[in-house]
């Protein structure tokens, strides 16, 4: 069996950054994800909060679907973000999400991580500097 057989066929786990069958990649973006968590690092908000502040109060479809996977990425697969009275607040060190560079630190050492199959790997793209 090939290895993308072998990744189709993979279940449960962490699904971070997700692909269409396709190879099309999905929302949210490494970008996307980083960006709502930064947003929440200010100051902690309610995911309505965070829904109009990235959308600037347009509700369009899509962009409250890409807003709210990348909320749920950030939350519930690589825990940057927790949920606190209501409120995402950040539940990790802010120097984490400072930069591009230490946000894919951090999500690479999750992603890499024992506790997380490694036919999940090939989901994260980042693009060098």
């Amino acid at each position: 069996m090939d290895m993308p057989s072998q990744l189709n066929e993979c279940k449960g786990g962490m699904h971070v950054f997700k692909m269409n069958p396709d190879g099309m990649r999905m929302e949210p973006t490494p970008e996307r994800v980083l960006s709502v968590c930064r947003l929440v690092a200010h100051k902690p908000m309610t995911r309505n909060e965070i829904h109009r502040a990235m959308t600037l109060e347009n509700d369009d479809e899509k962009a409250l679907d890409q807003i709210k996977k990348s909320i749920d990425v950030s939350l519930e697969e690589l825990a940057i973000l927790a949920a606190k009275d209501e409120k995402l607040i950040l539940a990790i060190d802010s120097n984490d999400i400072a930069s591009i560079r230490s946000f894919r630190r951090y999500v690479s050492s999750k992603v890499f991580s024992k506790e997380y199959h490694i036919c999940h790997v090939h989901q994260v793209v980042y693009r060098t500097e």
